[in-house]
């Protein structure tokens, strides 16, 4: 008898949107992931005594980098740092360790969001909503089924497809991070799926990830049981939620341009870290990116767009996400997105939708 499924979605995500556009202008793709995710592989390096320079060359970055751990690196780069260090050290089951090693302070605001949830099943829909801002090279879905709730992980990159070290880290981590919210400590999954073939020795495998693991699969992930989705989180806290995750939004328009070209990532950023105090001009952004403002406009013209493209875009971006909180008011919305007058704000939505903020807030309630 054919189970009965369904699937768990968020709102499509910036980055899903900005790729759209994306695709239909020809505009190269980039991959990227967080330098706070790549000092999770770095801290663990140092604590096992690990090379960590050779480790950063691969990743073409420099030990003052990873201080600034919102910037972004390309992911094929981060793969190869991490492929470096499993060699340096020698530990056959090193995915498997590094990712049992993240901490909620690897994956930056994600982290914190996840820690202020009310119940374990909302990690879920953040997961599927914020796995682009940690590291934009997989899609994760999550599918309810008669056996409980299927992740099932998508990779974008060639790189990723059958990698026994990225599917053991990844799984690794996600699990080892939400026993950690959750305090389930001794919690393992029903299922994990690998698509690649069974390896010799595989103790800390199931050390880490349980009994019922099964190789050669057609789609890695896990099964996870229904009724954990209602477990109480130790550290819930609904009104620091609702703080970070108006900080994550914004994050997640400034890193969806991170897809694109890395010029359009670094504008897009900038336009999106100061609207709220006031809406930058290509020449405040051009000199903070040491480049005339001629210059800027020649390079985002060659990459099919303009300045005052990006500055509605990522106005209309906010808007969408800024919406559906509603403890955020429509003032309070126009505030944040550099309005001067609510007016401005409500005929801009208005050409964006072809619905006033208010009535769109309405249609969203009624849904």
């Amino acid at each position: 008898m054919m189970q009965e499924t369904t699937k768990i979605t968020s709102p499509k995500s910036t980055s899903e949107a900005l790729q759209s556009v994306s695709a239909a202008e020809n505009t190269p793709i980039y991959h990227t992931s967080t330098i706070g995710l790549f000092r999770g592989l770095i801290d663990y390096c140092r604590q096992h005594k690990i090379p960590i320079e050779p480790v950063l060359a691969e990743a073409g970055l420099e030990e003052a980098d990873l201080a600034n751990v919102d910037n972004r690196i390309p992911l094929e780069r981060h793969q190869a740092a991490v492929h470096k260090a499993s060699e340096l050290s020698g530990d056959p089951d090193f995915a498997i360790h590094t990712g049992e090693a993240i901490k909620p302070g690897h994956y930056g605001i994600v982290g914190l969001v996840a820690m202020s949830c009310e119940k374990a099943g909302e990690l879920l829909e953040l997961h599927i909503r914020y796995q682009s801002l940690v590291a934009d090279g997989v899609d994760v879905e999550y599918i309810k089924t008669d056996d409980g709730v299927e992740l099932r992980i998508h990779p974008k990159l060639e790189i990723l497809q059958n990698s026994r070290i990225h599917q053991e880290g990844s799984l690794s981590s996600w699990i080892s991070l939400a026993r950690w919210i959750t305090g389930l400590k001794d919690h393992y999954p029903l299922r994990v799926n690998f698509t690649t073939d069974k390896p010799e020795n595989t103790n800390e495998l199931h050390r880490v990830l349980g009994d019922n693991i099964f190789w050669n699969q057609p789609v890695a992930g896990g099964i996870f049981a229904a009724e954990l989705m209602e477990h109480p989180l130790p550290q819930s806290n609904p009104t620091l939620r609702r703080q970070l995750e108006s900080e994550a939004e914004k994050q997640l328009i400034a890193a969806g341009g991170a897809q694109f070209d890395p010029l359009l990532q670094q504008v897009q950023s900038r336009i999106a870290k100061s609207l709220a105090d006031g809406v930058p001009d290509i020449e405040q952004v051009s000199s903070t990116l040491n480049l005339s403002t001629r210059a800027l406009q020649r390079k985002l013209s060659d990459l099919n767009t303009s300045f005052s493209q990006m500055l509605d875009n990522t106005r209309r971006e906010l808007a969408m996400s800024y919406i559906r909180q509603t403890h955020i008011s429509l003032t309070e919305i126009a505030f944040l997105l550099g309005f001067s007058e609510q007016s401005a704000f409500n005929r801009a939505f208005k050409r964006w939708t072809e619905q006033s903020p208010s009535a769109y807030r309405k249609s969203l309630a009624a849904d």
